[in-house]
């Protein structure tokens, strides 16, 4: 069985008007009039902010005893995208109720990639504004401060879409449980933990790709095709990616890497994964026996799942900058031979 850590690019969708037609005539999707959502057309997010792929957030955080989690066999709450930084700017397309709760339709620049339905912010989570504020000030951080930052996040545990340190804790007060969690269930809950493109975006400050799709194109390819394990070793620089879609580590130096995955022991009971950091000669041998290297993407899908890029994207610079990673509020390879759960 094939196990995904992050989710691919999925074909372009639209939202088309039989799909909403559809959902009222359900009655599941009541409109609490269009007409603010038509003056207040933009919304900021006041904090970390969950987007969302499916309005049904009940179903998600509760479901049918008020204790039920949305994840699948391996944890993973596949109705998260990502966590939109504080100051995200959404444009607003729909301003609807569902199941007692206030959400708006949304689209953002800052998560692009395209879904066979639309995106979903909490209303509580933003500010809704009448004209398009100005985008999220975003710089680079300096190599430095990125590797620094990610060694910050060691220990934190595997949590799709995730990319907040920390979580988001208000999510146990906007989608209160009926009873006590357990302590795995509180902390997925609160959406706290990372996936492994989510490490990156994290420690950038939210200024690169949020999934691989596109880490895949970003920066550029080193010349790995048909070298060794010592070769490639000795071109590896810090924030350097080892990539292939689906999955990403990023290099921390010439001795480690540091990736999240859903399990780092696949044959063992249990799902034990998170932040971890690995010696890159082991972590590139297993690499290297499921794939081989390649110096660009310019091949078929079938053709890149069996194949990884190391690409290079860093300024070369290593001043040190005034940037501090955000503070908090309170996905393996699809191609995997073996049934594994990177992250």
């Amino acid at each position: 069985m094939i196990v995904h850590c992050e989710r691919r690019m999925r074909p372009r969708g639209r939202v088309h008007g039989h799909a909403l037609s559809a959902l009222f005539g359900a009655g599941l999707i009541l409109t609490a009039t269009i007409g603010a959502a038509a003056v207040e057309s933009f919304a900021v997010a006041r904090g970390p902010t969950p987007l969302f792929n499916t309005p049904r957030l009940r179903d998600v955080f509760g479901g049918a005893t008020g204790l039920d989690l949305g994840t699948d066999e391996h944890g993973r709450i596949k109705a998260l995208e990502t966590i939109c930084f504080p100051g995200t700017v959404f444009r607003v397309h729909d301003l609807l109720q569902l199941q007692g709760i206030e959400l708006l339709r949304i689209s953002t620049s800052e998560y692009p990639y395209p879904h066979e339905g639309p995106y979903y912010v909490d209303r509580r989570c933003v500010e809704l504004r009448a004209v398009a504020p100005p985008a999220r000030r975003c710089t680079m951080p300096s190599r430095d401060t990125v590797v620094g930052t990610l060694l910050t996040l060691l220990g934190q545990p595997y949590l799709w879409s995730g990319n907040w340190k920390g979580g988001v804790p208000r999510m146990l007060e906007l989608y209160p449980p009926g009873g006590c969690l357990d302590q795995v269930t509180r902390r997925r809950w609160a959406l706290e933990g990372f996936d492994c493109s989510g490490l990156l975006y994290y420690a950038t400050g939210g200024c690169c790709p949020r999934n691989t799709e596109g880490l895949l194109a970003y920066g550029r390819a080193l010349p790995i095709a048909g070298e060794d394990l010592e070769t490639i070793v000795g071109l590896l620089k810090p924030l350097d990616l080892v990539i292939w879609p689906g999955h990403v580590l990023i290099v921390i130096n010439q001795d480690y890497i540091i990736e999240s995955r859903i399990d780092h022991e696949p044959e063992s009971p249990g799902l034990q994964g998170g932040v971890r950091l690995r010696p890159v000669r082991e972590a590139l041998r297993e690499v290297m026996r499921l794939r081989c290297g390649t110096n660009d993407t310019g091949f078929s899908r079938a053709e890149q799942i069996r194949t990884f890029q190391i690409r290079r994207w860093h300024r070369r610079s290593v001043v040190t900058s005034t940037y501090q990673a955000p503070k908090a509020e309170g996905s393996v390879s699809p191609c995997a031979v073996r049934e594994t759960t990177h992250g």
